[in-house]
């Protein structure tokens, strides 16, 4: 699709970096399960650990989307759109959770990085449909313009990727540092 031609070194960039952090937090998480003395709680991993993964996967999904010879744009926006509002329930569903955690009284941090920026992260491509149809913003070097909505999906997709290696360091950093 001609429209996301100038587009595929961003989304090789963010489909390859999504991909190694899935498999760099399936070690980690391993490595972790493997330490005698850590309380484990079912609660902490669907609330603090399964949410990277989906956020990667979620960046790995955006980012195959973009390289599928779609017959046209629409339906490149269309099926982003739908994953978003898969990820906006998610994420409502880790906000709820985070809310009724019992075992730990969730952080101001822990509310932006795993509830608010995810949240915002997945409402990006949401807006990013709605706002296909408004005129095109930012030059490319061959002086193309670009609809707004693909920059929407990409901030969308930069969120997700930097919220989801936050997250992965705050749980390492909450297991090897403490007492």
């Amino acid at each position: 699709m001609p429209a996301l031609a100038s587009w595929q070194n961003f989304y090789v960039l963010v489909g390859s970096a999504a991909g190694a952090l899935i498999g760099l937090q399936f070690i980690v998480l391993a490595l972790l399960v493997s330490l005698d003395g850590i309380r484990r709680s079912p609660e902490f991993g669907t609330i603090f650990a399964a949410p990277n993964i989906v956020h990667f996967a979620s960046v790995l999904l955006f980012a195959a989307s973009a390289v599928i010879p779609w017959p046209s744009a629409r339906w490149f926006f269309v099926i982003d759109g739908l994953l978003a509002c898969g990820g906006v329930v998610y994420t409502l569903g880790i906000l709820r959770g985070l809310w009724r955690l019992t075992v730990y009284r969730p952080q101001m941090e822990d509310m932006v990085f795993h509830a608010w920026l995810p949240l915002a992260a997945y409402a990006l491509p949401v807006a990013a449909v709605l706002l296909q149809e408004l005129p095109a913003v930012g030059l490319s070097a061959s002086g193309s313009q670009y609809p707004v909505a693909f920059f929407c999906l990409a901030a969308s997709e930069i969120i997700l990727l930097l919220t989801g290696i936050h997250n992965a360091w705050d749980n390492v950093a909450f297991h090897a540092f403490r007492e």
